[in-house]
């Protein structure tokens, strides 16, 4: 019972900042919660290179925090 209530907790925080992006404004709540269950979430060092200018894009990213 406490993996699911966490689980539906960290998917709620997930729709919640999905919602807070512009680009994203157009998408049905439901299409929300279909990107945030597929979210993972990744943690960085400090000062590490998550994407560089012309490296062909096979993820997206959205940082949360951090630069």
């Amino acid at each position: 019972m406490v993996v699911k209530i966490t689980g539906e907790q960290k998917n709620r925080e997930k729709f919640e900042l999905l919602s807070t992006i512009k680009s994203l404004a157009g998408l049905s709540e439901q299409r929300l919660w279909k990107i945030a269950d597929c979210l993972e979430e990744e943690q960085f060092d400090p000062g590490h290179r998550i994407i560089k200018q012309g490296t062909v894009g096979d993820a997206f990213f959205i940082i949360r925090s951090g630069d």
